[in-house]
């Protein structure tokens, strides 16, 4: 009888290994700025196992000829909408919109069209498997009273109102109480001259909730934890943010 079970232990434990997938024949960039060679790669679930020209091949792995292809990591939208339509007249639709990043090789994005009630259940959806697409960082939103973010009637239920670093402390514990992966701040109301422009957040206002979640600017609104970066390291749109995180830091020494 123990013999029995410890076989049936044995073959459940088989039976939940993933299979391995193998894609050979491709030309690989890995993303560490290595240049692009032929390898073999495999993978096993949601791991890469090896990525070598000389790499075995596991017995049983599903094996993918990808001659003649490139094969490289996923890309990462790290500013987007994905409830908002890019065609006029025409409804977003969640759902088609992370299909169609993952289809176009895009495995991350940052999506900036949520509030805080809209985490939980978003989040359980993706869980469940019930929809194919990306990795989705959800962000609460923060502005100053009649903002950008704050149009439509968007008011506090949309994006977070502060107007004196008081006021954005208390918001900020809001916002961290539904464990956001980003805060979007808009600071600036300047409406690129088609438009009026809106109210814009100063630097003592803006400093509570970099200062709260210890992070720096990684992007105009994607905050990252890691080391103050080099400005050459950084998009053309980050500047801005970059050069106002290190007044930032600067005033708060003072």
């Amino acid at each position: 009888m123990k013999r029995l079970i410890g076989i049936l232990l044995f073959s459940v434990g088989l039976c939940g290994q993933p299979v391995a997938v193998v894609i050979r024949g491709a030309r690989v960039v890995d993303g560490t700025g290595a240049p692009a060679r032929m390898a073999t790669v495999v993978i096993r679930g949601t791991k890469i196992e090896a990525v070598a020209s000389d790499a075995a091949v596991p017995a049983g792995a599903r094996v993918i000829d990808a001659a003649g292809q490139t094969l490289m990591p996923g890309l990462f939208d790290l500013h987007t909408h994905l409830s908002a339509s890019a065609v006029t007249g025409l409804a977003g639709d969640w759902g088609k919109s992370l299909k169609a990043y993952l289809a176009c090789g895009v495995t991350t994005v940052n999506d900036y069209a949520t509030n805080g009630e809209m985490l939980a259940p978003l989040r359980q959806l993706l869980s469940a498997g019930a929809l194919a697409g990306p990795r989705v960082n959800m962000a609460v939103r923060m502005s100053t009273p009649g903002g950008h973010g704050t149009e439509a009637g968007w008011g506090d239920f949309m994006t977070l109102t502060a107007a004196t670093p008081e006021q954005a402390h208390a918001r900020t514990k809001i916002a961290l109480a539904y464990r956001p992966d980003v805060i979007k701040v808009f600071t600036d109301g300047w409406r690129y001259g088609t438009a009026p422009n809106l109210s814009s957040m100063n630097l003592e206002t803006l400093s509570p909730p970099l200062w709260k979640m210890r992070m720096r600017p990684a992007s105009r609104s994607s905050p990252t934890r890691s080391a103050w970066p080099a400005p050459r390291s950084l998009p053309a749109r980050a500047w801005m943010c970059w050069r106002t995180a290190l007044a930032m830091r600067k005033w708060m020494r003072n």
